[in-house]
C-alpha cells in the first residue's frame, strides 16, 4: 500500500468530519444556511435508489440544517456530506469504534453508498471516467499486485461539470479521492468477481494498517 493512497483516504475522511460537524438539528438551529432534505430531494429527484431515498427521508425527520459559515462549499457537497453522515449514523453497529472489523465493514458499506450517490449525480459521464481509470489500472495489474495502488493523481477537471463546480481545495481533493476509490473497488471486483466484497474489505484493512510515515 502506497503512502499517497493512505493519505488520500485520511484527507477525505478528515474533510467529511470537519464539515459534518456543521450539520445541526433544528433544535440547535442558530444561524442557518439551508434545509438539506428539501434540497437533496430536488438534486436526486431522478434517482430511484431506495437507500438514497431512505437517507434523505431520515434527514427530513431529523430536520437537519447547515450552519451558515459553511456556505463556501458547493451545494452538492453540503447535501452529500449530510447524506454521508446520516448513512453512518443509521447503519453503524454498537461498539464500532472499538472493533476494527465492524468499523471496516460499515466503512465498506459507506463507500459503496458514496459510489451510488456519485453515480446518481454524475450518471454515465462519471462512470465513463471510472471505467477509464480501471482500464489504466488493468494495464498495470502486475505492478499493482506487487506495490499496491498509486493514487497520486491531479484533479480531473471534467468532474467540475459532471459532479459539481467546486468552491474549495478540500472539495476537489475529496471528489478526486472518491473517484479513485470507486475505480479501485471496481478494479478489485473485475479481478475476482466472486470475492469482490471480501477483497475490497481486505484492501480497506491494509489502508488502515499502513503507517503514513
Amino acid at each position: 500500500m502506497r503512502k499517497g493512497l493512505f493519505l488520500a483516504v485520511i484527507i477525505s475522511f478528515n474533510f467529511i468530519a470537519l464539515v459534518s460537524a456543521a450539520i445541526i438539528p433544528l433544535s440547535n438551529r442558530g444561524e442557518v444556511k439551508s434545509y438539506l432534505a428539501a434540497e437533496a430531494r430536488i438534486l436526486f429527484r431522478d434517482c430511484d435508489d431506495p437507500e438514497i431515498k431512505k437517507v434523505i427521508d431520515h434527514i427530513a425527520e431529523q430536520n437537519l440544517l447547515l450552519d451558515a459559515k459553511y456556505s463556501e462549499i458547493s451545494q452538492f457537497m453540503k447535501i452529500f456530506l449530510a447524506m454521508f453522515d446520516t448513512y453512518w449514523e443509521i447503519n453503524k453497529p454498537p461498539d464500532t469504534e472499538s472493533d476494527i472489523n465492524k468499523f471496516i465493514s460499515v466503512e465498506w458499506r459507506l463507500l459503496k453508498f458514496q459510489q451510488k450517490v456519485f453515480l446518481c449525480q454524475g450518471g454515465k459521464r462519471y462512470f465513463d471516467i471510472v471505467k477509464e481509470l480501471v482500464s489504466e489500472m488493468w494495464l498495470k495489474k502486475k505492478e499493482i499486485e506487487q506495490k499496491g495502488f498509486d493514487q497520486n493523481r491531479v484533479y480531473d477537471e471534467r468532474l467540475e461539470k459532471i459532479i459539481t463546480d467546486t468552491k474549495t481545495e478540500g472539495e476537489r481533493t475529496f471528489i478526486e479521492n472518491a473517484l479513485q476509490i470507486h475505480a479501485i473497488f471496481n478494479f478489485i471486483e473485475k479481478s475476482d468477481p466472486k470475492n469482490a466484497r471480501k477483497n475490497q474489505i481486505e484492501y480497506l484493512k491494509k489502508v488502515h494498517s499502513t503507517d503514513p510515515q
